[in-house]
């Protein structure tokens, strides 16, 4: 089946000064899998044009913490963290950590939805027009609309993706969870991934939680690469051959 996403940056370049249909069909890919009405974004009207006034007339508790300066924290991690404390304390941080997963799923199968995300030919208001319809057609918590609407009127919208993996990052701790992934050289047998998924339970403490994905790449030869939260532990074979040159190509 051809995928729905055929258009390029020069049907961006041509669609956006005539108005918003073609744009909120490029959205279609947040698919019913992750929104909670499902459906499809191509259906809308074009967007009615609207003020320069923002999508919500609420303060945005955590737009100006987002920007302040912080020695530890990334551009993005302010972001999240500031909205992660809002949602917290409002008890909505499940709600917008169901939003944030569709927004993460929409950029992750959608080259269009990343290009409407960063392109400086879509503007400021045809961007704010067509997500606000998103936030309504899906219903987002008016915080996630906020920080969407922050993100664009601050011209950082680019930075959505990394945002959302913070925020992930922010949730999963929240809960005890810790991503793991495992990557092999060749699939890994039931018994294999239990003493891995053993082993790493010991090294994350008895009470995390752990989340284990397992990938499969040749390229490492054998042995495994391993994610775990923010660590990686290199095994592979590959790995030790690099080291081994290093060492071999060293001055004596």
């Amino acid at each position: 089946m051809a995928s729905p996403f055929l258009a390029t940056r020069r049907v961006f370049a041509s669609a956006v000064p005539r108005g918003q249909l073609s744009l909120l069909s490029s959205l279609s890919s947040l698919r019913s899998r992750a929104l909670p009405h499902g459906g499809s974004l191509a259906c809308f009207p074009p967007a009615s044009p609207l003020s320069a006034a923002p999508l919500f007339s609420s303060r945005r508790a955590f737009s100006s913490a987002a920007e302040e300066s912080g020695a530890s924290q990334t551009l993005e991690g302010r972001y999240a963290s500031a909205l992660f404390r809002v949602a917290k304390r409002k008890n909505q941080l499940e709600k917008v950590y169901a939003d944030l997963e569709s927004v993460r799923n929409a950029l992750k199968d959608s080259g269009e939805f990343r290009l409407f995300v960063d392109s400086p030919a879509v503007s400021v208001q045809q961007k704010l027009d067509v997500l606000q319809q998103l936030v309504n057609r899906y219903k987002f918590d008016a915080l996630t609309g906020n920080l969407l609407t922050t993100l664009v009127e601050n011209k950082r919208l680019p930075i959505l993706a990394r945002v959302a993996d913070a925020f992930d990052a922010m949730y999963r701790k929240e809960k005890g969870e810790v991503k793991c992934l495992v990557t092999s050289a060749k699939p890994l047998s039931a018994q294999q991934q239990k003493e891995i998924v053993a082993a790493l339970q010991k090294r994350a403490g008895s009470q995390a939680r752990l989340i284990v994905d397992y990938a499969v790449s040749p390229q490492i030869m054998g042995g495994l690469v391993v994610r775990l939260g923010e660590q990686v532990l290199d095994f592979s074979v590959v790995s030790r051959l690099d080291r081994l040159q290093s060492q071999l190509l060293a001055p004596l």
